[in-house]
């Protein structure tokens, strides 16, 4: 066969329809098929030594070259006869080959494969020794053209066309990628396990996308990774510890499980999310201005420093903060907790029944060891947070609900009541400052009457309002005085 599409020009034709000039030349010297050994997606030259496969019945996608060795169905092929890719013969060697291309990418018996060319190539060879000649050469579309698309980052290309360009986890899109089609459009956002989650966020997604997703999943990573710091585990104040990112625009929070079930915007991150409210309003609206966008909230609170308007969007709590002038503050999105447990369907039943009885569930959140119904921690039990702290009481229907002790990776403690995984009923919490509190709470804060000792010395007994000294209480002081009156937000405002 006499063909000018030889060598190397083989790598040309791969991945090239039979429309193209180049791949026309080629059918064109080869001539006539074999009609018995063909079919519309692989075309057969026995005379030529060599079998073409395409994808679609279009695109060439493989191309094989034979030695004389080789049969189908009982016909010999005759040895291909132009010039071998890479200046290969018939008559070289595995360890020839591998003078001449390099160390092969993967080595198995008798075939080598080398994936650093333009089309990916495998050499086949009578045998396993390192002096079994070569029989065959098969060149094929190469779909990883840079990079790692295993694991890593890499880009890949399909045969008709289409560019991914991202990262990769066990050979599928995974994480923050950008796919570009035949036509144009182009797709840029998040991957999992090969599906498509969603754009970039926060700047084109909604404001919810995120909530709900664990701290170690791909989408939060990527949103905060954006960010200089990225998120950071702090410590609150008279809290315990929480997974927060910050940026002075956002704030994630996330719970004991390590899941995010709040998002806080102020006014400065407006541009940062996508939803009605934050489209519609600027940082200087009104109270006015967002009861006609939204209507009249469900809830209000007022405050010396302003107000709080209270609204519901299908499973999302919205809490619209205002200044004391009434003008739009911020926004906070929170998760409804029904949507953010731990239950069965969540992890790996490691030991015992975790549906109804008393098992062990690994997952994401951390280890459970405990009573279980209808899927979900129900009666005494213990869960070993992935944060590092753990709880040891009473659960209801999948939260901490009764009695029960929490210890935090700080080493901060509460023992007392718990209500919807809350902080709720009498209860001492220790933090981690030294500080004491032993009272009443109410929804994680303290509210009632209780009693606070400062690692100064100090001690508050009295009235509290949600996490604020607020009405009749007695601050003790170090030097023997004492402070007698009606308190408003940790501020002594009346003496008596």
């Amino acid at each position: 066969m006499t063909n000018t599409v030889d060598g190397d020009n083989l790598f040309k034709l791969i991945g090239k329809s039979k429309t193209d000039p180049l791949v026309r030349e080629f059918l064109n010297k080869l001539g006539i098929r074999d009609q018995a050994l063909s079919s519309s997606s692989v075309w057969t030259y026995s005379k030529d030594g060599i079998r073409i496969g395409f994808y679609k019945e279009d695109i060439i996608d493989k191309i094989m070259l034979y030695d004389n060795t080789y049969s189908v169905n009982d016909k010999k092929f005759a040895a291909y006869s132009s010039k071998l890719p890479k200046n290969l013969t018939w008559n070289d060697t595995k360890s020839s080959s591998i003078l001449k291309l390099g160390a092969p990418s993967k080595d198995n018996a008798n075939y080598m494969e080398y994936d650093n060319l333009p089309v990916e190539v495998v050499l086949y060879y009578t045998g396993s020794r390192i002096k079994s000649r070569l029989r065959g050469i098969l060149l094929r579309f190469k779909h990883c053209i840079a990079g790692d698309c295993q694991n890593g980052e890499g880009i890949y290309v399909e045969r008709d066309g289409s560019r991914y360009e991202g990262e990769w986890k066990d050979g599928k899109r995974h994480g923050k990628g950008k796919l570009v089609y035949t036509n144009g459009v182009t797709k840029t956002g998040f991957w999992e396990t090969g599906n498509y989650r969603g754009q970039d966020f926060f700047t084109s997604n909604g404001l919810y996308d995120l909530l709900g997703k664990h701290k170690d999943s791909e989408e939060v990573k990527s949103a905060s990774n954006r960010q200089k710091k990225g998120y950071q585990q702090i410590h609150l104040a008279y809290d315990h510890f929480k997974y927060v990112f910050n940026n002075n625009k956002l704030r994630f929070y996330f719970n004991d499980y390590g899941y995010l079930y709040k998002v806080a915007v102020n006014k400065s991150g407006f541009g940062e999310v996508s939803h009605p409210l934050t489209e519609k309003v600027t940082p200087y609206s009104d109270q006015n201005y967002v009861a006609y966008i939204m209507g009249s909230p469900y809830k209000k609170y007022t405050y010396r420093t302003g107000s709080t308007w209270l609204y519901k969007d299908q499973k999302f709590d919205l809490r619209v903060q205002f200044t004391k002038n009434g003008i739009m503050d911020g926004i906070d999105v929170t998760l409804n907790d029904d949507d953010i447990l731990v239950d069965a369907s969540k992890g790996t039943c490691k030991t015992g029944d975790c549906q109804n009885g008393f098992g062990e569930l690994i997952s994401e959140a951390g280890r459970y060891v405990g009573k279980f119904k209808d899927g979900k921690f129900d009666g005494q039990g213990t869960m070993y947070y992935s944060s590092g702290g753990y709880y040891k009481g009473n659960f209801s229907k999948g939260m901490r609900d009764g009695r029960g002790t929490y210890i935090w990776s700080d080493n901060s403690k509460y023992i007392g009541q718990w209500k919807n995984n809350q902080k709720h009923g009498v209860g001492a919490m220790y933090y981690q400052n030294r500080s004491r509190y032993e009272g009443q709470w109410y929804q994680d804060q303290r509210h009632g009457e209780g009693s606070m000792y400062y690692p100064n010395g100090e001690h508050y007994i009295g009235a509290w309002s949600y996490n604020s000294q607020t009405g009749k209480g007695t601050l003790y002081k170090t030097n023997g005085q004492k402070q007698i009156g009606i308190w408003q937000n940790g501020r002594l405002k009346t003496a008596l």
